[in-house]
């Protein structure tokens, strides 16, 4: 009797095998499904740090690495294939915030951008977002992986290609970072 695993991974293998190949239909598919939670994770990481606008572009070259490194993919190994998008997306998160930091230094006399805001948020969601995005980028990417998408250790630290070790301690002062500021100026709802 074939189970239901089986048999998804076998529906999931032919996906993956007709999209490394180049067939839109499967390529489509595979945008389809992963596409809310890039969307979710760049959101989480690039809007607190005033930086919405670059959630599309970080989201399509995210996509355009997905198939350029798809095939390098084991789908027998590990690794979820989702897990293994929102490490890419993470990276790209990444690596937009530090040129957003470089520009911000450059431009010296520029204010630091604020957290927005989804419209429909509460005065205490936007407090604690802001909050968030004011973390350094490696702490704001270990904590957003642990917090919003329940990533454990060893996938934050496969996703971001850093010892375990490294992602306990940046989760640690993250949230050592976000207590002092708490303490400092509490949350108002």
């Amino acid at each position: 009797m074939i189970s239901l695993t089986d048999e998804r991974q076998a529906r999931q293998r032919r996906m993956l095998q007709q999209a490394v190949a180049g067939d839109p239909r499967a390529q489509r598919h595979l945008i389809d499904a992963q596409a809310p939670a890039i969307y979710a994770l760049l959101d989480r990481m690039l809007r607190p740090r005033g930086l919405s606008a670059q959630v599309d572009d970080v989201a399509q070259d995210t996509f355009v690495a997905v198939f350029a490194q798809l095939a390098r993919f084991d789908i027998d190994g590990s690794a979820k294939l989702s897990t293994w998008i929102l490490t890419i997306a993470s990276r790209r998160a990444i690596d937009a915030m530090r040129r957003a930091e470089r520009r911000s230094r450059r431009r010296w006399f520029a204010p630091k951008p604020r957290a927005l805001a989804a419209p429909d948020s509460s005065t205490l969601g936007r407090q604690l977002a802001a909050l968030i995005g004011e973390l350094p980028p490696d702490q704001h990417a270990v904590f957003v992986l642990r917090a919003c998408h329940e990533f454990t250790d060893a996938e934050i630290a496969a996703a971001l290609a850093i010892p375990i070790g490294t992602v306990k301690s940046r989760l640690s002062r993250a949230r050592a970072r976000l207590k002092t500021a708490l303490a400092e100026e509490p949350l108002h709802g």
